[in-house]
């Protein structure tokens, strides 16, 4: 983004309660909801030529090549979308900000998850 000077956001998305699916009902259970969620992020990527993909077990990822009202519309999608999946959806934001790396960038969205986190605890 710094070199041809476009933003972007980067959103995590986190099947919180995908432990807990695969016990309860099996790997193949857990394989579907992220399966489920993957369809539901691809779709919003497509929405915006972003690009989505698995970030780690239980993450996905999808990159908005905006920071604008687009993107936030994207967003307010995915989560309405996401709400109605299995493996509690959890799903956090951030934009690039000027002078900023793309490890910054996720890092703020790695914390962002974490907030949503202890607000569900609350």
């Amino acid at each position: 983004a710094r070199v041809r000077e476009e933003p972007f956001t980067l959103a995590l998305v986190e099947l919180t309660d995908l432990g807990k699916l695969n016990r309860r009902d099996g790997l193949e259970s857990g394989d579907a909801a992220l399966v489920a969620a993957a369809h539901v992020i691809t779709h919003a990527a497509d929405q915006v030529e972003g690009s989505a993909c698995r970030y780690s077990g239980a993450r996905l990822a999808l990159l908005i090549p905006a920071a604008d009202s687009t993107s936030e519309a994207v967003l307010t999608l995915l989560r309405d979308q996401l709400e109605a999946l299995d493996g509690q959806p959890r799903c956090a934001a951030t934009a690039w900000r000027p002078d900023e790396e793309g490890h910054d960038v996720l890092a703020r969205a790695r914390e962002a998850l974490r907030a949503e986190a202890q607000r569900d605890r609350v």
